[in-house]
């Protein structure tokens, strides 16, 4: 198996010919993301440590990959273990144009966003969709602020896939300033330019180079939810500390506020007991975050809010792929410490995720299809695996003889599956 896996990973005008024809046959949309791959191999020198996704105590080598918007792999990239989010973007978009990609939109997660990579990606014409931390810069702060300001005008309503919004645009502008890193670098090898972000309405608003737009959307159901779950575990912790005393009372309450510890004071009564209540103004700074999350895309005319929550739904593609790959790959943990051993290896996990992909895609439309006769569709349809369905179809055997070759008998479940696939008989063999 490790002379295959080398072999494959060697032939980089193979691979290069391969990601080719998937990135160039794609409609336009890619997503792309990173997930930590864990390593025993003390020989493998892009084993690093590093923010380990899967929370092994580890180290680690990283795998970016690209899909189309229904999860589809079009191509992968093995990384050094701490190897950041945003420093991996530049080699992808470059790829992706060189390798026949027109008219992308790059759909992205949060990690990747930020002044530089979003200057970056404007400056070479990417179309890209992705969400913004809400920090507490003051951009963000303004655009919470312009949200809440919103609430209740029947304008700034959008019902999208049986959920209400609040949502309001804004616009940021990109720019890039030569040489303000310049004596802030660690190395050579950083950036000397320094990238900033100005929101509508700053003086300087209009010299920036590039400009976005930021749809900022209130989810109204979540909000109400995720603020009441917030309340009820304050005032579990308000309830499992008040009254207390403890040898060391500000341990004592950091361990038991956790997350929650900036939101919270405490006090000790004349007994030496704990007093805890709520902070309003930290109170009423979360609640107004719940349910609210910020998108950016380039300035464009042609879209609108309803559009980017579109564009970003195919995010969760990308999600399932990685899920797939890790429950049902080859062991998930290499030894190996070769590197074309390790590219041969992704490649055949690559091409498994496209046939699970295609194969779950498939079932799920054909189950959930009115059109088709229950009867015409394989049993238990809906709750079978691409595992089971390979599974079924293994009893089918072809056996050969002087001259002749023959199929062994295709049960009628077989039959539905093929059918459900567009796969007809054989027409040079004989099957019953």
């Amino acid at each position: 198996m490790s002379e295959l896996t080398k072999a494959i990973g060697s032939d980089k005008d193979g691979l290069e010919t391969f990601f080719s024809r998937r990135i160039s046959g794609c409609d336009g949309q890619y997503v792309f993301d990173l997930t930590s791959e864990s390593t025993y191999s003390s020989l493998n020198t892009m084993a690093e440590w590093g923010r380990n996704k899967d929370h092994m105590p580890l180290r680690q080598l990283n795998m970016g990959l690209v899909t189309d918007h229904e999860g589809r792999p079009l191509m992968f990239y093995i990384y050094p273990g701490s190897t950041a989010d945003v420093s991996t973007l530049r080699r992808m978009v470059d790829d992706v144009v060189r390798l026949g990609g027109k008219d992308a939109t790059l759909v992205m997660d949060r990690g990747f966003v930020s002044p530089k990579s979003m200057w970056y990606l404007l400056d070479n014409g990417m179309d890209f969709v992705a969400p913004m931390r809400l920090d507490r810069s003051g951009i963000m702060k303004a655009v919470v602020t312009s949200i809440l300001d919103a609430m209740g005008n029947v304008g700034n309503t959008l019902v999208h896939d049986g959920r209400s919004y609040c949502v309001i645009g804004r616009s940021i502008g990109v720019r890039r300033m030569r040489g303000a890193n310049l004596d802030a670098r660690e190395t050579l090898w950083e950036d000397p330019d320094g990238y900033d972000l100005l929101l509508d309405g700053d003086e300087e608003f209009g010299s920036c180079d590039h400009y976005v737009d930021v749809f900022v959307y209130k989810d109204i159901a979540a909000a109400g939810i995720e603020t009441s779950e917030m309340d009820v575990s304050l005032n579990a912790i308000m309830g499992k500390l008040n009254g207390t005393k403890a040898r060391d009372p500000k341990k004592h309450f950091e361990n038991a506020a956790g997350i929650y510890a900036g939101m919270l004071k405490w006090d000790l009564d004349g007994d030496g007991r704990m007093v805890v209540s709520v902070k309003q103004n930290a109170h009423t700074f979360a609640a107004n975050r719940k349910g609210v999350f910020a998108m950016v895309a380039p300035t464009r005319s042609n879209r609108d809010a309803a559009w980017i929550l579109d564009a970003y739904g195919c995010r969760d593609a990308i999600e399932d792929v990685f899920l797939i790959d890790k429950s049902e790959g080859d062991g998930r943990v290499p030894r190996s410490g070769d590197r074309e051993a390790i590219v041969g290896r992704t490649f055949i996990r690559m091409v498994s995720a496209i046939m699970t992909v295609e194969i779950l895609r498939r079932r799920n439309e054909f189950a959930n299809d009115k059109n088709v006769n229950p009867k015409k569709k394989p049993r238990d349809l809906a709750k079978r695996t691409p595992g089971m369905f390979l599974d079924s179809l293994s009893n089918i055997e072809m056996i050969y003889g002087d001259g002749w070759k023959q199929m062994t008998e295709v049960t009628k479940d077989d039959r539905l599956i093929f059918d459900m696939f567009s796969i007809g008989p054989p027409k040079d063999v004989k099957w019953r």
